[in-house]
């Protein structure tokens, strides 16, 4: 039997000593720790350690702690400012019942104790006090956007093991409600500093070190982190459970209540900025979202999967108002490829929004929409079937520029290229195109205005722009050139006339026409037909003026309007002139004069004077009052010679 007795003073080099080269090391090896001390210590020895083999030592060792600190600094784990007092008791190991010291610089309470797992002996260090998320992040080798999205100070409970076989790798267990950290997320998510969240972490010291965590019943993950950053991540959303790490890549399954796009997207962006030194494997496989939020679009119920191809990523979409698919390159100068089989899009237009703020019509800024190559094969607007359409989508330092527009929507053909621009808080949008169509009626019974127009050809030449994004396009905002050629078509009177196009409505003839009292069955009991329908309009913030008088060519009236129609305030002030040939309708001639018993004596100068008459063919009519109805008022007669002399005068 060997009695060790008595007393020392030692400091960190003389106690490191004593623990892994003298005798006691051992004693001590019944729990093989890999640490190192330093400090002052007391040290009393009692023990009485037996020379025959197998037996085993009795007594204790005490151990008085000053300005202490313990490392274990394979796993960068160190415990500083350690004050109190340790105990070896011979059989049961190092154990502490209040020691105080610091652990990631924030202070904390500390007791040691042994116990045994699986047969084999554990030491076991327990912690309790705040701790600084972000030192607790950068310990943990978190990038610096990780570190701002949690922020503050939680008071966490956690514990060290270290295994008597270093086969087994440290362990750290961590366990906090979060109450006093912010976590700056996208919801569901997010958190403010006054709410609990119970959070779970758990940290194996291996190579390449496994992390894992579950955070209440939104997140369960499993990390595996080596010296170059993240190795593998498997993540389960929406639900709690032990998971398995998986060798490398990224793993996701689950589900969210919601998803807004924008938010994931500035916290991407943070990352991105970052840099990644490789590309990761992503793997998501039906993970279910409840509601999707893009682009001031809602989608519910929409089930979303993503493989890692060779350049790309691959996503797939499908839900009952989008179906697509979606290749994302990895290099950054190269566009998205989007195809989309089905897409249905919600309205904006019962977002009420002031002349004053029309600037701020949405929240999104252009310049963060990423490239990418548009194709539309089946387009629904609300419960209105569109057709297809494509384009290439080009952020730039401006805006965006939406080159190649080619759409074919319900008989109309759109091309042209669209600019949206946001500079110094306001947005404008510019559209340059062409418009084209056969039956221009048909088009318009398409898109669920009543065909009071038309058509066997028809083009719209339009170069404009309005204050605000493209989804704040209106008439009574709008500035630039709209010049139309309708060809071979007729102004047909409807029941639904009242809800045409207010530009229609003010050009609908045929209305007008009976308006003048020129109901005769020959020329108006199918409407006001024409060869040449000709429009060469220019819109100033909402007022519509023309470059040229609207001409219209007909078989059996011409007509020509000038003017200003005002959409801002719903007026018309206008000047109509309308020729007939005399010859073939002299009994419209008195309705023109405003008195039909002149027709009789107007038949007898036809007779006597013969071609004189028909320069009395032309007369102009002032339009007043709304768009929608406007007003017709005689204003004089005068013939042709006159017409051609002052035309372009009113």
């Amino acid at each position: 039997m060997l009695n060790l007795t008595g007393n020392a003073q030692l400091v960190g080099s003389d106690a490191n000593k004593l623990l892994h080269e003298s005798p006691i090391a051992e004693v001590l090896a019944e729990v093989d720790v890999p640490w190192s001390v330093a400090g002052d210590y007391d040290v009393n020895l009692g023990l009485s350690i037996p020379l025959e083999e197998k037996a085993q030592p009795t007594g204790a060792v005490d151990i008085g702690v000053k300005n202490g600190q313990i490392k274990l600094p394979k796993q960068a784990i160190h415990f500083d400012n350690i004050n109190g007092a340790l105990r070896y008791e011979a059989g049961q190991g190092m154990v502490a019942k209040d020691l105080r010291g610091e652990f990631l610089g924030s202070p904390l309470a500390a007791k040691l104790a042994v116990k045994k797992e699986k047969q084999q002996t554990v030491q076991t260090i327990q912690l309790q006090g705040p701790i600084q998320s972000q030192s607790l992040m950068s310990w943990l080798g978190a990038p610096k956007p990780v570190q701002q999205v949690v922020q503050g100070k939680a008071d966490v409970t956690a514990e060290l093991k270290v295994y008597a076989s270093q086969k087994q790798a440290p362990q750290l267990t961590i366990e906090t409600d979060l109450q006093g950290v912010n976590l700056n997320l996208p919801i569901p998510f997010a958190k403010s500093s006054r709410e609990k969240r119970p959070l779970q972490l758990s940290i194996a010291f291996q190579e390449p070190l496994l992390l894992r965590g579950m955070l209440q019943n939104q997140l369960s993950a499993a990390l595996l982190l080596g010296k170059q950053g993240l190795v593998s991540a498997n993540l389960l959303v929406g639900r709690s459970g032990l998971i398995s790490p998986i060798p490398r890549g990224i793993q996701v399954a689950g589900w969210l209540p919601v998803l807004d796009v924008s938010q994931w997207q500035k916290l991407w962006a943070g990352f991105d900025s970052q840099g990644t030194p490789s590309i990761k494997p992503v793997t998501i496989r039906n993970f279910a979202i409840d509601k999707l939020i893009a682009a001031e679009q809602q989608l519910n119920k929409i089930n979303v999967s993503l493989l890692t191809m060779r350049d790309h990523w691959r996503v797939l979409l499908d839900s009952a108002d989008l179906k697509g698919q979606v290749n994302m390159p990895f290099s950054r100068t190269q566009p998205m490829d989007i195809w989309v089989d089905k897409a249905v899009i919600r309205s904006l237009a019962d977002k009420k929004v002031s002349s004053s703020k029309s600037n701020q019509d949405t929240t999104i800024q252009p310049q963060s929409i990423p490239a990418m190559n548009l194709r539309i094969h089946d387009l629904t607007l609300d419960k209105r079937k569109i057709g297809s359409l494509s384009a290439n989508i080009r952020p730039n330092p401006k805006g965006l520029q939406v080159q190649n527009i080619v759409g074919d929507m319900q008989g109309l053909s759109i091309t042209g290229d669209l600019s949206w621009n946001y500079q110094r808080g306001f947005h404008r949008s510019f559209y340059k195109g062409v418009m084209r169509a056969k039956d221009i009626g048909k088009v318009l019974e398409n898109w669920g205005y009543a065909a009071t127009l038309t058509s066997k050809k028809t083009k719209v030449s339009i170069d404009v722009n309005w204050p605000g994004s493209p989804m704040a396009f209106a008439l009574k905002t709008l500035t630039g050139k709209v010049d139309s050629k309708i060809e071979h078509g007729r102004f047909v009177e409807t029941e639904r006339s009242a809800n045409a196009l207010k530009l229609l409505g003010i050009l609908n003839f045929n209305s007008i026409a009976r308006r003048l009292r020129l109901d005769f069955s020959d020329l108006f009991s199918s409407g006001v037909s024409f060869d040449k329908f000709k429009v060469y309009g220019r819109f100033n913030g909402g007022i519509l003026t023309f470059d040229k008088p609207v001409t219209i060519e007909g078989p059996s009236a011409d007509f020509q309007m000038d003017g200003v129609l005002n959409f801002i305030t719903d007026k018309v002030d206008a000047f109509l002139v309308v020729t007939l040939p005399v010859t073939d309708n002299l009994p419209i001639i008195a309705v023109l004069m405003g008195a039909p018993q002149v027709g009789g004596a107007i038949y007898l100068f036809d007779k006597l004077l013969g071609n004189t008459v028909q320069q009395f063919a032309s007369a102009r009519y002032r339009l007043t009052g709304t768009l929608t109805d406007p007003k017709v008022s005689f204003d004089k007669i005068f013939s042709a010679d006159t017409q051609k002399t002052n035309k372009g005068k009113k």
